[in-house]
């Protein structure tokens, strides 16, 4: 039997999507892309903004329609607080919860149990029995997801947080994944070295806020010390750090070479009036101290951030003063989102929202810095010697170009490798000699 995956959101969502495609290949199934015909589809719903809920619906619209006799499996953040919304959607939708994803894990094992023609029987089957309450997502059964491989990713992918204690006003997300709650520091030492052996050259560290990481008393910054230490030559990637978090003593840990110079910081905002209606934890000092903190541990890093434009009640001097606070420290990429009301956050009962075509204007605007920072970073790089990690390829002219994602976060193409090189998965030395239209890199020599 064919199936195929769709993974809307975060590199949370991607791991557990990573984890459930591999327990259908255990089992015999063929993974194949979305765009083709399969018996079944697994759609993995993300909810953090409106525009994330419109394009799950479309999606799942379109899936749903153009392979009327598949089954559509529909689950994520999305499924988890709208289902009555998403059960309209296609008479061959069938919904499992966020909190009773890890059923599908499950599901392979059920489905061998009967022939291919009893698919929808062995589906509603299978979501009645997720009627029996211990079979909700727990703690414990968060962490059941463990690829044996990754099937859409050329680096490996490890979960160690899920849940969010933070409460920001304008967030649904810990509606859907409920309190923070973190991996037994030695299961994760041990699923990393793992990965490690079975020959992945990075890592990266991936949860809802892992910056609230904690099992006992082993906080992020002691996690990553160990890592450090047991996985001497495994790259480690951090998928997120909330900037009140990044103390000094977490610096110093991330100043290790083996730590990736690619951080992503949640900012939304640089009005200290903003970030406190938001319910964020920090102001904008912080954020300048911090940034400042990871540029001397690790040299000229990568550092992207997410921002909030037109919160409401955010003026013009609010989002200049953001503006400007971009601008000061000089971040090397954005991604912007208009604020976009969330049912069940506070934030969603405040008045004086910003019009429309304002938040468009703004969006539009840090659309276009963004673009000059990482040119500007892009051009800071040139001629230096970068590591990319080979991640896919596309045939020109009868021959394989190469992807690769280097220790900053640089997307580029890897000239000149030795055909005994030209593997997904390869980590290698290389040049960046161009930085325009895309970065043009070439091969020196493998790592």
């Amino acid at each position: 039997m064919r199936v195929s995956f769709y993974t809307l959101g975060c590199k949370l969502n991607q791991y557990e999507t990573e984890a459930i495609a591999s327990s259908f290949k255990e089992k015999g199934f063929i993974i194949v892309p979305v765009e083709e015909h399969s018996e079944l589809f697994i759609i993995n719903t993300c909810t953090v903004t409106s525009r994330s809920d419109q394009k799950a619906r479309r999606i799942i619209r379109k899936i749903s329609r153009e392979n009327p006799e598949s089954v559509v499996i529909v689950t994520g953040c999305y499924a988890e607080l709208d289902p009555e919304i998403l059960k309209t959607l296609g008479e061959n939708v069938y919904l499992i919860s966020q909190s009773r994803k890890n059923i599908l894990l499950e599901l392979p094992a059920h489905l061998c149990e009967s022939p291919q023609e009893r698919l929808y029987e062995k589906i509603e089957a299978l979501l009645a029995e997720l009627s029996d309450n211990s079979r909700l997502f727990s703690e414990e059964k968060k962490f059941q997801f463990l690829p044996s491989a990754f099937s859409f990713h050329s680096r490996a992918f490890l979960k160690i947080q899920d849940g969010c204690d933070q409460r920001c006003s304008y967030c649904r997300i810990p509606l859907a994944r409920g309190n923070s709650t973190s991996l037994n520091t030695e299961e994760v030492i041990s699923r990393a070295t793992r990965l490690a052996e079975k020959g992945y050259r990075e890592i990266v560290l991936t949860g809802v806020n892992i910056s609230s990481y904690r099992w006992d008393d082993c906080r992020l910054e002691d996690l990553i010390e160990r890592l450090i230490c047991s996985l001497p030559h495994t790259r480690i990637r951090l998928s997120s750090l909330e900037p009140e978090m990044v103390s000094p003593r977490l610096a110093k840990i991330l100043s290790q070479p083996t730590v990736c110079p690619n951080f992503h910081i949640p900012v939304q905002s640089g009005s200290d009036r903003i970030l406190k209606a938001m319910g964020r934890r920090y102001r904008r000092e912080t954020v300048k101290r911090v940034v400042k903190r990871l540029r001397e541990c690790k040299g000229d890093p990568f550092i992207a951030a997410d921002i909030i434009v037109g919160f409401p009640g955010e003026e013009e001097k609010d989002y200049m003063m953001t503006k400007d606070l971009i601008l000061e420290l000089e971040l090397s990429k954005l991604h912007v989102f208009p604020y976009s009301k969330r049912p069940g956050t506070p934030s969603a009962k405040l008045k004086d929202s910003v019009a429309d075509e304002v938040k468009k204007r703004r969006v539009q605007e840090l659309g276009e810095l963004s673009d000059r920072l990482l040119n500007n970073y892009k051009q800071r790089w040139k001629e230096k010697v970068v590591s990319p990690l080979l991640e896919t390829y596309r045939i020109t002219e009868s021959k394989k170009v190469w992807y690769g994602i280097t220790e900053n976060y640089l997307k580029v193409v890897v000239k000149s490798i030795p055909k005994r090189y030209q593997e997904r998965g390869v980590l290698c030395r290389a040049r960046l000699k161009k930085v325009e239209p895309e970065c043009i890199t070439r091969f020196i020599s493998i790592m």
